[in-house]
């Protein structure tokens, strides 16, 4: 009896996993050839001669502004107009030949979503994961915390359950975060990715877009402040990691020292016992940077950007079942290769596609505020780990960003958020002039182990993906869009493309 017990505490799990699986397989198709479109060669032949063709309810015509497809060169298709969107589309053309390049975002210009007012960090040094138990405690606990004058910096609400693809992503964190050495093999994906988006970076100073408008090079690093020694330990695998995969680390002991590296940091309002000063890292304007990347593009590898148009679905052909372009609300665009690169907006077209990719949008918070002109100058980031606060120097402002809030799409800002923020900003660096305060926010498009996910989508011919950067795309952008080009290119890549693979995650 015992024996029989034990063979279905086995079994039935087998089954239980087999059976979703094979279900969740048929209704991929189902999705899959219910939401897109499959033309044959006499429709496609009609659409090119500017006629319009009806198909499965809709009403098919040429996009005005493309035409038909060149057949002697290769057209890419990016849909996103973010930083990851920008770095993909400029990293096409610097390593493609004979390619025409379209960008495709939904809104009236560039990066007005998550790149829009980002922290401004570039900083190889954050490159620890997110998604790990401890933060993730945390973030159960905050679930029951009905005292809004108590708030952290997560909040897990209702409405992240209601997204679609939260369970999805809770597996995956489980299988993918909870090994022994599982936050080391994630930090390991990040800083590779980190480094090379640096060396790129570098060349596209040097090759094709100035950045002393862009990059902020007056900073001496990151600063990461520690309040407790329950903190310091926690932190103490970090530095050796870091060191091994190629970071600068110099350890602080003490107040004094900190104090001593940072005058900036002389009216702060807290007793930091350790730091620790990170030397690569700098500062960037993400939203400058999107739109000089596509400026380049377009300037120097001929690249047309599409505002104001949204993906309705994807246009397969019957025969080969290859992806043959784009139908959006403005008309079908012809491609060889399409690639998402939308961040939240990936998940719906990815449900397009039959996929559940697991991704979570991460509310997060930002404010500018001017700078005090009666104190000294901050020379580095500063990196609060008690609660998760980055403070940059832009210009002639303090930009403040923190919080990562899983409650679904709400665009609001609670006022009771915004005095957190501005509390912790001058408990840190003293106080500043709140009447100049600009609050903003943006949701981080998070996967389950905080890497990206880059590559084929598997059963969907000419169909890639570059999303899910989480907190972290302006560091890892135009890495990513370096490893996206020569995948699509057939070219041999800077890194490991199986750390980033769709493929690594599990019931999507």
């Amino acid at each position: 009896m015992l024996r029989k017990s034990v063979k279905w505490l086995v079994v039935a799990p087998t089954l239980g996993v087999g059976g979703y699986t094979l279900a969740r397989k048929q209704y991929s198709e189902f999705a899959f050839r219910s939401k897109n479109l499959f033309l044959d060669a006499n429709e496609l032949q009609k659409i090119y001669k500017n006629e319009i063709v009806q198909n499965s309810g809709n009403a098919i015509r040429l996009h005005p502004s493309v035409g038909a497809k060149n057949p002697e060169r290769r057209r890419i298709v990016v849909v996103g107009g973010g930083i990851i969107g920008a770095s993909t589309v400029y990293q096409l053309g610097k390593n493609g030949n004979n390619v025409d390049l379209v960008l495709v975002d939904r809104n009236p210009d560039a990066g007005l979503e998550t790149s829009y007012q980002n922290g401004g960090l570039f900083s190889l040094s954050l490159c620890w994961p997110w998604t790990n138990w401890s933060n993730m405690m945390v973030l159960i606990k905050s679930f029951f915390n009905f005292d809004n004058e108590k708030l952290g910096t997560f909040k897990f609400g209702i409405g992240s359950i209601l997204e679609p693809n939260f369970f999805t992503w809770g597996l995956n964190f489980l299988i993918r975060c909870s090994g022994p050495n599982a936050d080391i093999t994630n930090m390991k994906k990040l800083f590779n990715l980190a480094s090379l988006s640096r060396r790129e970076l570098t060349k596209l100073n040097e090759e094709d877009l100035s950045l002393a408008d862009v990059v902020h090079k007056s900073v001496k690093g990151t600063l990461r402040l520690f309040q407790s020694k329950n903190l310091v330990d926690h932190f103490q695998e970090f530095p050796k990691h870091f060191k091994n995969l190629g970071g600068q680390l110099n350890w602080l002991n003490s107040t004094e020292e900190v104090k001593g590296v940072e005058a900036g940091l002389a009216d702060s309002k807290v007793q930091h016992v350790a730091g620790a000063e990170m030397t690569l890292d700098f500062n960037m304007d993400c939203l400058k940077l999107t739109n000089g990347l596509i400026n380049v593009a377009k300037e120097k590898f001929g690249a047309k950007f599409l505002q104001n148009n949204e993906v309705k679905k994807f246009v397969f052909q019957k025969d080969s079942q290859q992806c043959i372009g784009i139908l959006t609300s403005e008309g079908f665009i012809p491609a060889d290769d399409v690639i998402i690169s939308s961040g939240n907006g990936s998940k719906p077209l990815m449900s397009l596609l039959g996929y559940k990719v697991p991704i979570l949008a991460a509310k997060g918070f930002s404010v500018a505020v001017k700078k005090p002109s009666n104190r000294l100058p901050l020379e580095h980031n500063i990196y609060d780990e008690n609660q998760y606060v980055y403070v940059t120097s832009l210009g002639d402002e303090y930009r403040i960003s923190a919080c990562a809030e899983f409650v679904g799409f709400d665009y609001s800002i609670p006022e009771n958020r915004k005095k957190w923020l501005l509390e912790n900003t001058e408990a840190l660096v003293g106080d500043v002039e709140r009447n100049t305060a600009r609050f903003w926010t943006g949701f981080r498009p998070m996967s389950p182990d905080s890497a990206p996910i880059i590559g084929a989508i598997p059963g969907r011919a000419r169909v890639w993906i570059n999303s899910g950067h989480g907190a972290k795309g302006m560091v890892q952008a135009l890495g990513s869009g370096k490893l996206i080009s020569e995948l699509v290119l057939g070219k041999e890549t800077s890194i490991s493309a199986s750390d980033y693979s769709l493929n690594r995650f599990y019931f999507i």
